[in-house]
């Protein structure tokens, strides 16, 4: 495909020859429609590597004649048989002699090798959700669907993945994907006028996992066809699966008929790991791999990553990849210097989006256009009132501050905090309320 092409030669002069031929010539091409490339990778380290050094350069490195960007989708292959293995006669487009072929846009996303229910931490905060996972993996259709809510880092995409993996090897027809990912695979069915392809892959699946469902908001087309899909699914006795940072009723700009599909069946709260819990996750996520990483390392790695467990197994991803040799783990010789080093440009991520205490009145004073002083002050009127109640709100919720804590931040007695809080949550069970999209934009904003 010929932007492909000059696109891998604008990469031999930024990163050089042996690198390009090592991380993208073995990607395939797949497809390329309507300013969507699809490639795939023969693994998931390709996958990182190409999502770290190679997705940010995609925007002025590829583009249309008519300038416009193309999006690049890149998903984990299959093995190809024996008299299939020349991967470079499999053309875009055009299927393969003898097979039915489906475009790849419309399959699961790759899965995290690591990412299973023997990997998984069970702890007080995810064990009713570990429980019900084991009853569907069981054949219990009692609980469809299944909705996991929790923020970032309580373990959903893990649980997701883990139940997507444990399914496929009892041959069940699988389909994970992320609610951004469906959109997408909407607009490339309609633009290419492949409706029923896309229809087809995703109601005749056993069993479908979407994460982050709330991304749906605002997106009405979007919301009508995942209706259709879900009682589809639902009618046939398959399993459903979703995720999201609020319950379906702190959804906002979801329609009330999709809202009430998702409480169906059972809504499963999980909470985040907590930081003594992070010595575990290195432990499990090495272990899935095989290896295992020296406890110096293990120490300081976390020392650099708090925010969650999320960005930890990120950096952890992220190290392996640029210490890897061949396909051996090299970690021994690794020293602490060393380790930030190689982790560097994630290390000042960390740095920018950890979250504290004065980064979320600032963001919240931001979002709504007041000053710090305003939320911590004595005022009392509705245009303060709301601002200040969703700063306690994700100082108890996310950073877990005790209520005398949060009352300190904002010179109030613990009591006042109580009851702030009180009045919030009952602004994100209304229907009317603004509330959850100022929320929804907040989180954004903290990279929550």
């Amino acid at each position: 495909m010929k932007l492909w092409e000059e696109f891998l030669r604008i990469m031999e002069k930024e990163l050089g020859r042996d690198t390009v031929e090592k991380w993208l010539r073995p990607l395939l091409v797949v497809r390329f429609d309507a300013g969507n490339l699809y490639l795939e990778a023969q693994n998931t380290f390709q996958i990182i590597w190409f999502e770290e050094h190679i997705r940010k350069r995609i925007p002025k490195g590829i583009a249309t004649g008519s300038e416009r960007p193309v999006r690049v989708h890149l998903a984990l292959g299959t093995p190809l048989p024996a008299q299939n293995q020349n991967r470079s006669k499999r053309i875009v487009g055009s299927p393969q002699e003898g097979s039915h072929h489906r475009p790849l846009s419309y399959t699961s996303l790759p899965l995290d090798e690591t990412a299973t229910l023997a990997s998984f931490i069970e702890t007080k905060g995810n064990l009713l959700a570990r429980k019900v996972v084991d009853q569907i993996l069981q054949g219990d259709g009692s609980f469809n669907p299944l909705y996991l809510v929790g923020p970032t880092g309580s373990g959903k995409t893990h649980l997701l993945q883990a139940i997507a993996r444990a399914s496929q090897i009892a041959n069940k027809k699988v389909l994970y994907t992320h609610a951004e990912t469906f959109t997408d695979h909407l607009v490339s069915a309609l633009r290419a006028t492949d409706m029923a392809a896309c229809r087809d892959a995703y109601r005749s699946c056993d069993i479908l996992l979407v994460d982050d469902v709330h991304i749906f908001s605002k997106k009405s087309a979007t919301q009508e066809e995942f209706f259709h899909t879900f009682n589809t699914l639902h009618v046939e006795g398959k399993q459903i699966v979703v995720s999201s940072s609020f319950t379906p009723q702190e959804l906002s700009h979801i329609e009330p008929r999709l809202v009430s599909r998702f409480e169906w069946g059972i809504v499963v709260p999980l909470q985040p790991l907590e930081k003594k819990d992070y010595p575990e996750v290195l432990k499990r996520k090495m272990g899935a791999l095989g290896a295992s990483l020296p406890p110096r390392l293990s120490s300081y790695l976390i020392d650099l990553f708090q925010s969650s467990p999320k960005a930890l197994v990120k950096a952890l991803n992220t190290l392996l990849l640029r210490t890897r040799g061949g396909d051996e783990i090299q970690l021994e010789g690794l020293s602490s210097l060393g380790l930030k080093k190689n982790l560097s440009d994630l290390v000042q991520e960390e740095e920018k989006h950890h979250v504290t205490p004065p980064k979320v009145l600032s963001t919240v004073a931001e979002h709504f256009g007041l000053r710090i002083e305003d939320l911590t002050g004595k005022g009392q009127s509705r245009d303060l009132l709301l601002p200040r109640q969703m700063a306690m709100y994700i100082c108890r919720e996310i950073l877990k501050l005790p209520y005398t804590k949060i009352g300190d931040l904002f010179q109030r007695d613990h009591s006042t905090v109580m009851s702030a809080l009180k009045q919030l949550q009952k602004e994100l069970l209304s229907n009317v309320s603004e509330v959850p999209s100022h929320l929804q934009s907040v989180f954004k904003k903290l990279h929550l």
